[in-house]
């Protein structure tokens, strides 16, 4: 295998990437509303706990980290 072949392998992998987080963000904007409606915190430790926990390794952690730092940032900036 060659580098171009390689890197062909991960722009594949970036994309489908991209697209889920996509579509989590928008989730998260769903739930951001529902938890207006409801009149609940953004925050939710326990939530955000239980995912860390499935996620085992540093690197993964910190990825997570921003992504759920991101997802709290769509829903507090609802209109």
């Amino acid at each position: 295998m060659n580098l171009n072949t390689l890197r062909k392998k991960i722009d594949i992998i970036d994309k489908k990437l991209i697209a889920l987080l996509k579509r989590r963000f928008l989730l998260a904007q769903k739930i951001g509303r529902f938890k207006i409606e409801k009149n609940l915190s953004v925050v939710d430790e326990k939530r955000e706990e239980e995912i860390m926990e499935q996620i085992k390794k540093t690197e993964l952690k910190k990825i997570f980290k921003l992504i759920i730092k991101e997802s709290k940032k769509v829903q507090q900036n609802l209109p």
